[in-house]
């Protein structure tokens, strides 16, 4: 199964050849194992696409009372909002249909996630065959889909820490240019 993400942040995916049908049963074969180790996950952010960016920035603010985060740059305008211990991460995107939005899990064990979405076939690329990136601050995300299409993101704060396991990793900032101070950028806030 090829599975692609379509131009944008936090954008539209297109499943290949594999239907849905396929695509359930590839999940349910290769993640049936009883001997698979867990690995402890908790909720990070949750994103939302938006129509106009500063108009939402404004909107959860204002309403909601979050607090603006510094953000690194992607190939869409991005911000990044504190809610508590959490993230929201507004994205634009006008006159996109599909997919709208992800949430992250942050894992202690990113090795043992990458290789099980690449044999279950689910591990999202994008257009240039990327598919796990290392922020400006050493933290490193991937994208899986699940049977129903859904886009689930997955986080880990040190990069490094997988580079051997992992070895397709690439920098964001080789992709898109970063302003300064996006090495503050993170998805891991203090105290969590």
């Amino acid at each position: 199964m090829i599975v692609r993400h379509l131009p944008g942040a936090c954008g539209c995916i297109g499943v290949g050849p594999l239907g849905a049908v396929s695509r359930r049963f590839l999940l349910r074969t290769a993640l049936r194992s009883a001997t698979i180790p867990r690995v402890r996950s908790s909720l990070n952010h949750v994103s939302v696409q938006v129509a106009d960016l500063e108009m939402a920035i404004r909107f959860y603010e204002g309403l909601f009372g979050l607090e603006r985060l510094v953000a690194p740059a992607f190939d869409a305008p991005v911000a990044w909002l504190r809610a508590g211990d959490l993230q929201v991460h507004l994205y634009e995107k006008t006159g996109a249909e599909g997919h709208s939005g992800h949430f992250a899990l942050q894992v202690d064990d990113l090795g043992s996630v990458y290789r099980r979405a690449v044999e279950a076939g689910v591990l999202v690329r994008d257009d240039q065959g990327h598919a796990v990136y290392v922020h400006p601050s050493g933290e490193v995300q991937l994208y899986v889909v699940d049977p129903s299409g859904n886009r689930v993101e997955v986080d880990h704060p040190d990069a490094e820490r997988w580079r051997s396991e992992i070895p397709e990793m690439i920098e964001l900032a080789s992709l898109y240019p970063q302003a300064k101070g996006a090495a503050a950028a993170t998805l891991f806030l203090p105290g969590r």
